[in-house]
């Protein structure tokens, strides 16, 4: 029998309640191990990536079947979904790509989408606030997953202050660490570029794959 194994990429930036709310809700839904992929796609971040890499340790310490990858962030270049998928992809395992409610009606305009859903089931998570396109639904046979009142958590919201959006480990890191305290990124484009450090809300700008906010 196959494992199920769900990919769940992001920037992450930070970690906060719907991510985790919405990986514990396809875990057991799917009887799935969650692997958390933080992302480099982005110009600028807001804490670094190690910080990033830091608070995503603590919730999969903090929460069975949760793992984490540095596939994104250890590779020279910037994968696409497709490369990211590929990667994990092996004859045991059955794979899953999560997205959020504002991909699942962007997915159609993904590069290879027509191929990743080749290689991986996609599943999502609804949220009030999106209407969601049932065509892209089904021309792709997305499964729905059931997690609780699809809330509108932010990673904006807590980057401005808003840290009851996150576990309370993950508000002491934040606060030890003064997180997410200066007007401008810490992470900046040159840097980004050069892969000393590199991506927040759930996007994958140059070709719409991967984050927006959930």
């Amino acid at each position: 029998m196959k494992q199920s194994v769900i990919l769940f990429c992001g920037a992450f930036d930070p970690v906060h309640n719907g991510h985790i709310e919405m990986a514990r809700a396809a875990r057991d839904q799917f009887d799935a191990t969650v692997i958390f992929i933080p992302t480099k796609t982005r110009a600028t971040y807001y804490a670094s990536t190690a910080d990033r890499i830091n608070m995503l340790n603590l919730v999969c310490t903090e929460n069975y079947g949760f793992k984490l990858s540095t596939y994104e962030l250890d590779n020279l270049d910037i994968p696409s979904m497709y490369d990211t998928v590929s990667h994990f992809l092996n004859d045991d395992t059955q794979l899953y790509l999560m997205l959020g409610a504002d991909q699942v009606n962007e997915f159609h305009e993904w590069h290879s989408a027509d191929e990743i859903v080749k290689l991986a089931k996609i599943c999502y998570a609804p949220r009030k606030d999106v209407v969601l396109d049932f065509h892209t639904i089904e021309k792709y046979k997305m499964q729905r997953i059931f997690v609780g009142t699809g809330s509108r958590e932010s990673s904006t919201d807590v980057r401005n202050g808003s840290l009851n959006q996150v576990p309370k480990y993950i508000k002491d890191y934040i606060k030890k660490h003064k997180l997410y305290k200066v007007e401008k990124p810490v992470v900046k484009k040159a840097e980004a570029q050069s892969g000393v450090d590199i991506s927040d809300d759930w996007e994958q700008p140059t070709q719409q794959e991967e984050e927006s906010d959930i």
